[in-house]
C-alpha cells in the first residue's frame, strides 16, 4: 500500500511540475514582451511573444500584443491573423476591434473595416470613437468623402478634440488639395499632444508637399526618434533625404523598413530612385 502511494504520489510530481514549470516560463516570456513593447523594440516583442504562443496558442493578450506590434511594424496581415484570433480567445472588444479596424486599412481593406469593425452601443465612448475613425479612414480610401466626414464628425462629438477624428479631418483637406485647411487640423493636434507621431508624420508630409524639404526632415526625424521602428516615419524620412540628395542617409533608412517588411513597395521604389540618382540602374 505504502509502495502503491508512493508511486501514485511520484507520478503525480512528474505530471505536475512541467505544467508549473510551462505556466512560469509563460508569465517569464510574455513580461519580457510587454517590456520590449514599452520601449518600442517590436521584433525582440514578436519572440517573446511567439514564446509564449508555442506554449499557450490561446493566450488572448498574448495574441492583442502580437497583433499590435505587427501594426507598428507595418505588417498589416500578420496583425490581422493575430487580431482576429485575440478577439476568438477573449480579448476585449473595446481594446481590439480598433486595433483590428487599423490592420484592414493597412491592407487596404477597406470593406472589411466598414462591415465588421463594430461595438456595442454600450461600448465606451472613447472606444466607439475611435471605431468611427475607422469607419471614416475606410469611407475617405472609398473616396466616400461625405461619408467620412459624418463619421469624423461623429467622433468629435463624442471626444471633444479627439486627435483620430481631427487628423481623419486634415486628410479629408488634404484629398482636396487644401493644405492650409489641413495643416490647421494638425497643429491643433500637436498643440496638445506636441508628441503624436501620427500628427507629427501628416505634419511631415505637408511640409513635403509644399517642397519644404528641410523643414519636413526635422519633422520626419523628430517622429522617427519617437517611434525608432515606424515605417511611416521612416519612409517620410528617406522621402525628404532623397529630395535633398542625402542618399546614403535615405539608403540606411529604407533598409531598416525593408529589413522590417522586406516587400514595403514604397521603400522599394525610393531604393530604386537612389540607384538610378546614382546610374547604378542595374541594381535597381
Amino acid at each position: 500500500m505504502k509502495s502503491f502511494s508512493f508511486s501514485l504520489y511520484f507520478s503525480w510530481l512528474v505530471l505536475c511540475v512541467p505544467t508549473a514549470a510551462l505556466s512560469a516560463g509563460v508569465d517569464v516570456y510574455f513580461d519580457k514582451a510587454k517590456g520590449y513593447v514599452s520601449q518600442q523594440e517590436y521584433k525582440s516583442a514578436i519572440i517573446e511573444l511567439k514564446n509564449v504562443l508555442q506554449q499557450e496558442p490561446r493566450h488572448a493578450e498574448a495574441r492583442f500584443l502580437l497583433g499590435k506590434a505587427y501594426i507598428e511594424l507595418g505588417d498589416g496581415a500578420s496583425a490581422e491573423k493575430e487580431l482576429r484570433k485575440a478577439l476568438e480567445f477573449g480579448v476585449d472588444a473595446e481594446k481590439g476591434m480598433p486595433l483590428l479596424g487599423r490592420a484592414y486599412l493597412m491592407q487596404g481593406k477597406s470593406r472589411e473595416a466598414l462591415a465588421e469593425v463594430k461595438l456595442a452601443d454600450s461600448a465606451s465612448v472613447e472606444a466607439r470613437a475611435k471605431v468611427l475613425v475607422v469607419h471614416g479612414d475606410a469611407q475617405l480610401f472609398q473616396q466616400s468623402i461625405e461619408d467620412a466626414a459624418k463619421a469624423y464628425r461623429s467622433a468629435l462629438q463624442l471626444v471633444p478634440d479627439f486627435s483620430g477624428a481631427l487628423l481623419g479631418m486634415a486628410k479629408l483637406a488634404i484629398n482636396s488639395n487644401n493644405n492650409a485647411e489641413s495643416e490647421k487640423y494638425v497643429d491643433q493636434v500637436l498643440a496638445d499632444h506636441a508628441d503624436d507621431v501620427d500628427a507629427l508624420i501628416l505634419k511631415g508630409e505637408l511640409l513635403r508637399r509644399q517642397a519644404k524639404h528641410e523643414e519636413a526632415l526635422d519633422v520626419f526625424s523628430r517622429a522617427s526618434k519617437l517611434r525608432p521602428q515606424s515605417p511611416q516615419a521612416l519612409l517620410g524620412k528617406a522621402m525628404a533625404e532623397v529630395a535633398l540628395q542625402q542618399f546614403d542617409v535615405a539608403e540606411k533608412d529604407l533598409a531598416v523598413i525593408l529589413k522590417l517588411a522586406p516587400q514595403h513597395p514604397m521603400a522599394n521604389y525610393f531604393q530604386a530612385v537612389i540607384y538610378f540618382q546614382r546610374h547604378e540602374p542595374a541594381k535597381a
